[in-house]
């Protein structure tokens, strides 16, 4: 069967490291290779690497602590194997996920190239308690389809209204992609360049989704995600996360392949909704900027897509973030939050 390097880039994360390992151990699929690639951490990381005694496990630490992504990226240069997953220190592989993803990669009869393979994830707490209602929040889960995509209907599938149902680390990517296509996440996007990568591999091959949950995505408030978050709302960002993630994506689809208009529209339209998203979060989110923050989403979001924020709902949407009392955007907030 089809074999798959795990890699796991870490940073003093000696508390969640060992539950990742063990998660890759106690795979029914056994061909795979494990890759932690330690970020120059002050804690002991290759202690905890060192109780595991399998060939398949590699420790490699770096003397210089870069970013986040940077590290990510270098880890994935360590890959052997034609299938690459990303795993984070704190998230768990189910014990079927790869078998799944190799049968798929294995199974793979269509013409083309197949290029990803993406299987749905449960969000749980530090607890692993289900943590849907935090990680989703006011936006709805998307309901995708499981089956094959080619490169449109995988690119369409990020323009719905909607959180995907999956995470990066429950995405195995074929290394000649990540090659040919210049390297796995591109900093310079931020923090939606997970978003970035699963749209530019689409560019080069099939997408199959497998609607399971095989992944546990461990929603964490310290999270550096939450992070970059505060940091894109409060720093007077003119662009969203997923403004930059679409952009970039959209780029490599255009020299990939033709786009069409309708296409065009609809990135167009997605951006605009992420910005409205971002003005009621001005509101409700102690980090944000307030009215004036929120008025420069709703006028920047009114430029990218007229007849995006036309729409009856996105109208009392941009409405309400700029009039209702704070007070009443939060308690809509949490209703929308707690239907999850």
């Amino acid at each position: 069967m089809a074999a798959i390097s795990i890699f796991i880039p870490v940073y003093n994360d000696t508390r969640w490291l060992p539950g990742a390992i063990e998660s890759v151990l106690s795979q029914s699929h056994t061909d795979w290779q494990l890759i932690v690639g330690d970020n120059a951490s002050s804690e002991d990381i290759e202690a905890v690497v060192r109780r595991y005694a399998d060939p398949r496990l590699r420790y490699r630490r770096w003397e210089t602590h870069v970013g986040i992504d940077e590290n990510f990226n270098r880890t994935a240069l360590l890959a052997e194997a034609p299938w690459v997953q990303l795993l984070g220190a704190d998230d768990r592989l189910r014990p079927g996920c790869l078998e799944r993803i190799a049968a798929a990669i294995d199974g793979w009869d269509s013409t083309g190239r197949l290029a990803m393979v993406v299987t749905a994830c449960r969000r749980v707490d530090e607890a692993g308690r289900p943590a849907d209602h935090i990680w989703y929040g006011s936006r709805r889960r998307l309901d995708v389809s499981p089956g094959v995509y080619d490169s449109r209907a995988w690119f369409g599938v990020h323009l719905r209204d909607g959180h995907p149902p999956w995470n990066v680390g429950s995405v195995a990517i074929a290394r000649s992609v990540i090659e040919e296509s210049g390297g796995f996440f591109r900093p310079e996007v931020g923090l939606s360049c997970d978003v970035e990568l699963s749209l530019r591999a689409a560019a080069y091959g099939s997408v199959v989704y497998i609607d399971e949950a095989l992944l546990d995505f461990t929603v964490r408030p310290d999270a550096d995600s939450s992070i970059r978050l505060w940091e894109n709302r409060s720093g007077n960002d003119r662009r969203t996360p997923i403004e930059k993630a679409l952009l970039a994506g959209l780029s490599v689809h255009r020299h990939r392949r033709r786009v069409d208009p309708q296409e065009e529209r609809r990135v167009r339209g997605a951006i605009a909704r992420s910005h409205l998203q971002r003005a009621a979060q001005h509101r409700v989110l102690p980090d944000g900027r307030g009215r004036r923050g929120a008025l420069d989403d709703v006028v920047t979001a009114i430029r990218w897509s007229t007849r995006a924020i036309i729409h009856p709902y996105a109208m009392a949407y941009a409405t309400a973030s700029l009039v209702a009392p704070s007070m009443l955007l939060r308690a809509a907030k949490d209703w929308l939050s707690a239907r999850h």
